[in-house]
């Protein structure tokens, strides 16, 4: 996998965030590749793809159609194209409440829906006092 992503670089600089270029975000045998313009990614899926054949590998996606979105929901967290957690952060909350409003869970797991994936978070001053408020609520 580390051979696909530096053959990436060397044809596409991916994303920048916060100085630094990012191709694709991986896990297990998951991979969502990050571009700025539709060109780019095309060019990356079309590496990926002809380096995955090299190995008798086949992408499995339901849609091949690339297309250029501000947000998507990956491993469970959504990624925006701002760089920010904001989103991720108020449907955390949302999801949250939910599920102590139905009452079917105890604190614990309620505690795990909201803070899911928190430790990739940037916490601004508006967010910690949301969340603060959260778990004066519950």
């Amino acid at each position: 996998m580390d051979r696909l992503i530096d053959e990436m670089k060397d044809h596409t600089r991916g994303i920048s965030i916060n100085g630094k270029q990012f191709h694709s975000i991986r896990f297990a045998d998951d991979i969502a590749l990050l571009a700025d313009s539709e060109e780019k990614m095309s060019l990356m899926f079309h590496i990926l793809e002809s380096s995955l054949d090299k190995f008798k590998l086949k992408i499995n996606s339901k849609n091949q159609n690339l297309q250029q979105v501000n947000e998507f929901c990956y491993l469970g967290s959504l990624i925006t194209d701002d760089n920010k957690s904001t989103k991720e952060k108020r449907r955390r909350i949302k999801l949250a409440k939910h599920a102590f409003e139905k009452k079917k869970f105890g604190k614990t797991y309620i505690w795990s829906i909201l803070l899911y994936n928190c430790e990739s978070w940037t916490i601004g001053k508006y967010e910690k006092d949301r969340l603060e408020a959260m778990e004066m609520w519950m």
